[in-house]
């Protein structure tokens, strides 16, 4: 239960600065721990829906990805810090990213009728394959602890204004010895390897989803387009690899058309393996340099600049106490303590809605943002493709890059400001 305390809702420790998202199973809020002498910690607040905390599944699970959340701890993931219940309701708290996610990231080209320069395509996949190759290795003890994330898609694949890429969202992984996975198929449709559908999973599964946002990136276009559930599985029984209508090195694309392979024995053996393969193609500190600038774009003008990560708007911290639910909230009266305005990175207006998601919280199921869209500012060079780049890549010289070109026409869906959750 949250407490609003002298104009302030509070959570455990922690006051809420404004809700980041709302999925299926949880919220997400903005928030913060005070310290002493103004050494206030941001972070990202995890809880389950009102409805669902009290339900001994879901419970377990919330557990099971707090405890999996605390333990794993790498560069490529959105690190857990602490564990919690107020009034049996449980929450996370995890490191903040301010940022977007990969979602928006292709939307945001998709609506300018550009696509990704295929060196940030290749980085932000090398750099899941490392997370990948971290968690799927992880052990305790000398014992392989047989992680599977089972839900890797764009919206869960965050990209900070630092130029960062962290894979978030652990709550349906399964974890081979803690025995807390949901029967049956568990991830997004569009993403999900043919084995998921019928509760198989394993390492190679996530290669597949990690498969399908190569794809996407390269071809500026969905995996599968289909609208509704019945047409999602018959696209995924139908096993079919599509093509993608850009220039490309042959072995850039092998390796697509391997990770997508229908069979689970045609994929590379691992993440290891696939970054093997996809080393030729990196180009390094200039890929990140154009990653950060196109995170950049996606952000609001006025902090487009900043290069720390975090945003000092001047503005409030305490959101409204009417966002939370009604059950879960209660008042205090106003303390003696000094409660007048202060600011904290993030938070936004009274009054105003938030007009971009530019600060994404880890680990929340199916979590889709949206933008209302911005203004276009000058973009950094976008297609990445050149005619030397079908050749693969020079040794001893940068590369350049073309200049903005237009998508191909395609009869696959194109990525739009709103895309579908499954």
């Amino acid at each position: 239960m949250a407490l609003v305390v002298g104009g302030e809702t509070r959570v455990g420790p922690y006051v809420l600065v404004r809700p980041l998202g709302r999925g299926g199973m949880a919220e997400v809020w903005l928030a913060h721990r005070r310290g002493p002498a103004g050494a206030d910690k941001p972070c990202a607040l995890k809880m389950p829906l009102p409805h669902l905390h009290r339900d001994a599944t879901m419970s377990r699970l919330f557990v099971a990805e707090a405890k999996l959340g605390c333990r794993l701890r790498h560069a490529g993931l959105v690190g857990a810090f602490d564990f919690g219940h107020v009034d049996g309701r449980p929450y996370i708290a995890m490191e903040w990213v301010d940022g977007i996610d990969l979602a928006r990231l292709y939307a945001h080209v998709a609506e300018q009728g550009r696509r990704l320069p295929v060196a940030v395509v290749t980085h932000v996949v090398a750099e899941l394959l490392e997370t990948l190759e971290y968690v799927h290795g992880f052990a305790i003890g000398g014992v392989p602890q047989g992680i599977v994330h089972r839900d890797i898609s764009p919206h869960n694949v965050l990209l900070s204004a630092a130029g960062e890429v962290k894979l978030i969202d652990f709550g349906v992984a399964r974890i081979r010895h803690e025995g807390v996975s949901l029967d049956g198929a568990k991830g997004k449709l569009r993403y999900m390897a043919p084995e998921q559908v019928d509760g198989r999973v394993g390492a190679r599964s996530d290669l597949y989803a990690v498969g399908a946002l190569l794809h996407e990136g390269l071809a500026g276009t969905r995996l599968r387009d289909g609208d509704s559930d019945a047409q999602l599985y018959a696209q995924i029984r139908s096993a079919q690899v599509p093509t993608v209508d850009r220039p490309l090195p042959s072995s850039l694309d092998a390796l697509r058309r391997s990770l997508l392979a229908p069979a689970v024995g045609d994929r590379p053996a691992s993440a290891t393996a696939a970054l093997r393969r996809l080393d030729p193609h990196l180009r390094g500190g200039e890929a990140r340099r154009m990653l950060k600038a196109l995170v950049r774009e996606c952000l609001p003008s006025t902090v487009s600049t900043r290069a720390s990560g975090l945003t000092l708007p001047e503005v409030s911290p305490a959101p409204p106490a009417a966002a939370l639910d009604a059950t879960t909230r209660r008042t205090l009266p106003e303390p003696n303590a000094d409660t007048s305005t202060r600011t904290w990175p993030g938070a936004v207006p009274r009054g105003r809605a938030p007009r971009h998601p530019i600060a994404i919280a880890a680990s929340l199921l199916g979590l889709c943002l949206t933008s209302d869209g911005l203004p276009p500012r000058p973009p950094p060079q976008v297609d990445g493709t050149t005619a030397d780049e079908t050749a693969g890549p020079k040794a001893g010289a940068p590369r350049a890059t073309a200049g903005c070109r237009r998508r191909a026409r395609s009869s696959a869906r194109p990525w739009s400001s709103t895309p579908a959750r499954r």
